[in-house]
């Protein structure tokens, strides 16, 4: 971070434009950070950014963004997310949520990891900047993958699309009487 100071005090350069999933830099509160666009807005001045030393994103206007000289690349990200391999689909799912935080505190596991180093690096790659792992529970005799775990018990308190459809047609053809 210091050699990003003294760089950044001499030579500011701005990108022409800004790319998904490419590496730049940020001042905030007189700071450096590295951050890796994730996402634009539909008007392209904002983006939300993954500060890959720090682990944590925000959204941040494009004006705010410089230009990451490829020699500040060499130290790699402190700061790696990862997606249990297999469960992606379940994102943002309350069921998930719930499993998660009722299953992994009580667990002493180890991440097996699935992605590839080159998939890892490939901008294309639903994987890009994210490492895929299965979580194995090491407390017992036998290890236990979590991850079928979460899986069975996430599909059997998640209701089928089928069964939640009836239930809103239900819900919404039910009237009360005058």
């Amino acid at each position: 971070m210091n050699d990003i100071e003294v760089f950044m005090a001499n030579k500011k350069e701005r990108p022409v434009s800004i790319t998904r999933k490419n590496i730049y830099l940020v001042s905030i509160n007189d700071c450096w950070h590295r951050i890796r666009v994730e996402e634009l807005d539909k008007s392209k001045t904002s983006c939300l950014c993954f500060f890959i030393d720090f682990g944590d994103a925000d959204w941040l206007p494009v004006d705010q963004l410089f230009i990451c000289e490829t020699h500040f690349l060499r130290l790699p990200a402190q700061a790696v997310p990862f997606s249990l391999y297999g469960l992606e689909d379940f994102e943002g799912n309350p069921a998930g949520r719930k499993c998660l935080d009722d299953l992994l505190p009580t667990k002493s596991v180890v991440g097996k990891v699935f992605t590839k180093e080159s998939e890892f690096y490939d901008t294309e790659s639903k994987c890009n900047g994210k490492i895929q792992v299965v979580l194995f529970d090491t407390s017992t005799q036998e290890d236990i993958n979590l991850n079928n775990q979460l899986s069975n018990i996430i599909c059997k308190e998640t209701m089928p699309p089928e069964n939640l459809i009836k239930t809103q047609l239900q819900i919404s053809s039910f009237h009360m009487p005058v």
